[in-house]
């Protein structure tokens, strides 16, 4: 199939619009296809989409990305299925005006055509690491902003956990499913011969329910050890019927991953790990490799977690940047992500976030770009705002001053433990007027005086966060909190009928698209 651009938008006599009323022609300009038509469908770049198809002009035409991509998100908006997406545009006059359509003969989708193009997206991102989908979503939420006149100045993020659609399993029953599905492998290669019977029984119609869910509890322990032996057992076999498809094979793949998460070397055999030295990101569910685990706020999560950047002024406020991990990603890590993204140049002067984002590292990095990292509380062990009224050489690491101005007896810095020692005169503490408040330990000669860089930057930080100025941006936060209700409520994000990361990644962009189109159909519609 081969890369055509949309050059059929114009309006011809056969046009379906042409058979409506005055009264009907009016309700459809003034609804949300008509900004929806002018600031999202004609932005749409079909050209970033070009390397997903055929260079040869002799294969048949693509189906109009822009139409697909502005139908994925009117899919969004309106929490469509992929049938009903094909419903809507065949006989909803309005959905054919937003995306161009009406003087077309026939539609140009078909009840394949988005999960077609969904699965190409897909495929290159696993090829390349390039997000296609993600792309032109913040071009489109760029051009927003700047529609809208929404300065980049104030930005606000916040993460939510987002639940895998896949079944949550016990210990047994994960383990009994691996097993499974690689006896399975064998008889679907017409192999079931290498095993023994007791392999075999993992096939049978309703072993699953008798040993997963008909077990007493104190079976339970004795059963999982039998299945590892049964594990081990059937990897070897793997190993020596198909030595040379191992690679191939998703089932052995899996089964080899939960042996080595799951298991370890004991005395000559292989034993079941305790479960506390199981990881976080071992895995859950043989139907969807990429869900982790996660407790959070006393919860238990399984599946990913969403960031969200939002930038926001009093002229509005679009969604700038996102991006969607395995759960066990932490807040700083998206932090760190967001701003090695934004750089020197973005016009970004705040990000303000909640304390999980904000670490010495995060804060050093935002000031490294020209950017506030503003946070309302820090976590971790708060840190004496008077450490960081201390002044310290930038080249040698040295504590060359106290708050009070005075100079130590003596000073150096360990390399290796990032800790500044200074020595102060006794004679100097004892009028000093932060005494009270210093951090100082008193000895026979001198008061001595321990910090690192790290308490430096969260004791800048905290005092910072008693400013008003700060306290103002910190206030602005709280918008941004509604988000992650407004994806579980409306778009329905803990429950998206996929399972894979990358599959979720471009589920999630086309949600946060119908978020921004609705702020903008909205600002548009009330202007």
């Amino acid at each position: 199939m081969a890369f055509w651009k949309n050059t059929a938008q114009q309006i011809t006599l056969n046009d379906s619009a042409n058979n409506l009323t005055d009264r009907e022609r009016q309700f459809l300009e003034k609804s949300w296809a008509i900004p929806f038509s002018e600031h999202y469908f004609k932005q749409i770049n079909e050209g970033r989409f070009s390397v997903l198809y055929s260079d040869n002009p002799a294969s048949r035409p693509n189906t109009p990305i822009n139409v697909i991509v502005g139908m994925l998100i009117i899919k969004e908006m309106r929490g469509l299925t992929d049938e009903e997406c094909v419903e809507a545009l065949l006989f909803d006059i309005s959905v054919q005006r937003a995306l161009h359509t009406t003087s077309c003969e026939e539609q140009p989708i078909s009840d394949r055509t988005l999960s077609r193009f969904r699965e190409k997206c897909e495929r290159y991102y696993q090829e390349t690491g390039i997000d296609l989908i993600k792309e032109e979503i913040k071009a489109l939420a760029a051009h927003q902003a700047q529609l809208q006149n929404i300065s980049p100045a104030l930005k606000r993020m916040d993460s939510l956990m987002i639940d895998s659609s896949c079944k949550k399993m016990s210990r047994l029953e994960l383990l009994y499913t691996i097993v499974r599905n690689a006896v399975e492998e064998f008889i679907k290669a017409k192999a079931a011969g290498h095993l023994d019977d007791r392999l075999k029984q993992y096939a049978k119609e309703g072993d699953k329910n008798s040993v997963c869910y008909r077990l007493d509890k104190d079976q339970v322990s004795s059963k999982l050890d039998e299945v590892v032996k049964d594990a081990v057992k059937i990897r070897e076999i793997f190993e020596q019927v198909f030595p040379d498809t191992l690679d191939e094979s998703k089932e052995y793949q899996l089964l080899v991953r939960m042996l080595t998460e799951q298991t370890k070397e004991k005395d000559g055999e292989t034993v079941l790990k305790p479960g506390k030295d199981i990881s976080t990101d071992s895995l859950q569910n043989p139907s969807d490799e990429d869900a982790t685990f996660r407790n959070k706020a006393g919860k238990n999560h399984k599946g990913y977690v969403g960031n969200v950047v939002e930038t926001c002024d009093d002229n509005g406020n679009v969604i700038t940047d996102f991006d969607l991990q395995p759960n066990t990603y932490s807040d700083e890590q998206f932090a760190t992500d967001v701003i090695e993204s934004l750089g020197k140049d973005s016009g970004t002067e705040a990000l303000t976030t909640d304390g999980a984002y904000v670490s010495a590292e995060t804060i050093k990095q935002a000031e490294e770009n020209g950017i506030e990292l503003v946070s309302g509380k820090l976590t971790g062990p708060q840190t004496n705002p008077i450490i960081g009224e201390f002044k310290i050489d930038e080249d040698t690491g040295e504590i060359i001053e106290c708050p009070a101005g005075h100079m130590p007896i003596s000073s150096k810095y360990n390399e290796t433990t990032g800790v500044a020692t200074a020595h102060f005169g006794l004679s100097d503490c004892e009028c000093c007027p932060y005494r009270e408040q210093c951090v100082a330990k008193e000895q026979k000669k001198s008061a001595v005086v321990k910090i690192t860089g790290k308490q430096i930057i969260r004791a800048k930080q905290a005092k910072k966060m008693g400013d008003e100025k700060y306290k103002t941006i910190i206030n602005k936060r709280n918008g941004v909190e509604g988000l992650p209700s407004l994806l579980r409520r409306m778009y329905n994000v803990d429950n998206m009928p996929i399972r894979g990361l990358v599959r979720a990644k471009i589920w999630f962009a086309l949600k946060i698209a119908a978020i921004n189109s609705r702020r903008l159909i909205n600002a548009m519609t009330m202007s």
